[in-house]
């Protein structure tokens, strides 16, 4: 409830919302339409000026049932998403781009390559995590939960500064299953932007009923002050892109409990966000139609990494909002394949 009342505050605070006027027309207008109080209408920033009448929108019920649909969502892909830990094992198994695996932890079990170690106390992790930045030779490791989202549950070891923060995680890391991933090199390009997170791409795909793989709609998420991760959940901005030129479009937004500002140019590094043209993004599409192939849930947001040698995938969500990747696409009633999706569910 303390969340629903600030997101209220921060649009009645908001100077870029339109008369409120032309906000209570487009409300009764949408209500009258959609035969429902259009929530989406200021969830999705379409009271701001310029913002343009979401006729071609989901409501909320075609929302949820989308993405509650037992159809759309098969458990057995499902789950192997979900779970970091057997996603990381499934790409190695299969040779598919993903980050560096270098191993996992069942609790004090430790598992590092070939081998294991079962520790006891914060000088074993820190004999283990010393082992791991010698003979994988890397800087810095990622440490992320296995079930956590929204980039909650996650770790940055780096090899300078181990002796100072690896006795913070200990604790946390032993009463559960994470995953050592060695951190991604990020293109140059995208480093101009913002170096401090890797900024990646969403790209929603669907497995239509003829198992073809539909691109949906998708963005691209950026962090942004002393943040590692780019989710928008965890303070990041997300940016529309242009899905027939590869680029983004003029402005970026945050969550609306985080401002609900938009965004121009990089609040960190002043960077114009405006017609960045992303690296590698006719090859980000074929790589996620690649895994949505090997991996054939009906509905999935793939979370790309953009390397100087070309796109990677750092995981799969199962449950995808689908909310920005409609924003950006324009609206999914006009998508070619929304009828189709509506009619499986």
């Amino acid at each position: 409830m303390k969340g629903y009342f600030k997101r209220i505050s921060i649009f009645l605070k908001d100077e870029e919302k339109k008369s409120w006027w032309l906000i209570f027309k487009e409300v009764i207008q949408l209500a009258w339409l959609k035969k429902q109080f259009p929530l989406y209408y200021f969830g999705r920033f379409f009271y701001k000026k310029g913002a343009p009448l979401p006729v071609d929108y989901m409501n909320l019920d075609q929302f949820k049932s989308i993405i509650y649909s037992p159809k759309l969502e098969r458990k057995s892909t499902s789950s192997l998403l979900s779970n970091k830990l057997s996603f990381a094992l499934f790409c190695q198994a299969n040779s598919l781009p993903s980050p560096g695996f270098l191993g996992y932890n069942l609790h004090n079990s430790f598992t590092f390559g070939e081998n294991f170690n079962f520790l006891k106390d914060q000088k074993d992790f820190l004999e283990f995590c010393t082992m791991m930045f010698e003979k994988a030779d890397v800087d810095r490791i990622f440490v992320k939960a296995s079930e956590a989202k929204g980039g909650k549950g996650i770790f940055l070891l780096a090899r300078n500064s181990l002796s100072n923060n690896y006795k913070e995680i200990w604790n946390t890391i032993k009463e559960g299953s994470y995953i050592f991933q060695s951190a991604i090199i990020q293109h140059e390009e995208l480093n101009n932007i913002f170096p401090n997170s890797i900024n990646t791409l969403r790209i929603e795909t669907y497995l239509d009923k003829n198992n073809v793989i539909q691109i949906l709609g998708g963005y691209m998420r950026f962090g942004r002050g002393a943040s590692y991760v780019d989710n928008v959940s965890s303070g990041g901005f997300f940016v529309h892109i242009d899905f027939n030129k590869g680029i983004l479009h003029e402005k970026g937004f945050t969550a609306m409990i985080y401002g609900s500002k938009t965004i121009a140019t990089h609040p960190t590094t002043g960077y114009l966000i405006s017609g960045f043209k992303i690296p590698f993004f006719q090859e980000s599409i074929e790589l996620c139609e690649r895994f949505a192939l090997r991996i054939p849930n009906r509905i999935v947001g793939w979370d790309v990494a953009i390397t100087p040698t070309g796109p990677i995938i750092i995981e799969g969500n199962h449950d995808p909002a689908i909310i920005a990747g409609e924003l950006s696409y324009g609206g999914y009633k006009k998508h070619p394949v929304f009828e189709e999706i509506m009619s499986e569910i």
